[in-house]
């Protein structure tokens, strides 16, 4: 991570200095225990490795809130990590379950 804000100071926003590439837009950002902090969305243009992720925290409390008469069911939202303890390689080979490639023609 680069700044705990993001452009222009936006404090939704962290700015990452990850490679971004077109499609990465929606993936995690981790923190070395696993714990997702926030989720990729963008790249500035023009310029290289400066990108922004949508700090968790954020798009935590907006869940918490969605009003109760717009859901049928409350969300419930796993908050055990299978991650923490484990090596950066063996996290990487413990997502590669979980990510998918949708194409659109």
């Amino acid at each position: 991570m680069t700044s705990t804000n993001g452009l222009n100071g936006d404090t939704l926003d962290y700015e990452i200095s990850v490679p971004i590439n077109p499609g990465n837009s929606g993936g995690p950002l981790l923190d070395s225990k696993g714990n997702v902090i926030g989720i990729v969305k963008a790249r500035e243009n023009g310029s290289e490795g400066v990108n922004f992720a949508l700090k968790s925290s954020y798009l935590l409390n907006a869940i918490q809130n969605i009003p109760t008469d717009s859901v049928t069911k409350k969300p419930v939202l796993n908050t055990k990590n299978a991650l923490t303890g484990l090596s950066t390689v063996q996290q990487i080979k413990k997502l590669k379950n979980y990510v998918f490639m949708v194409k659109v023609y």
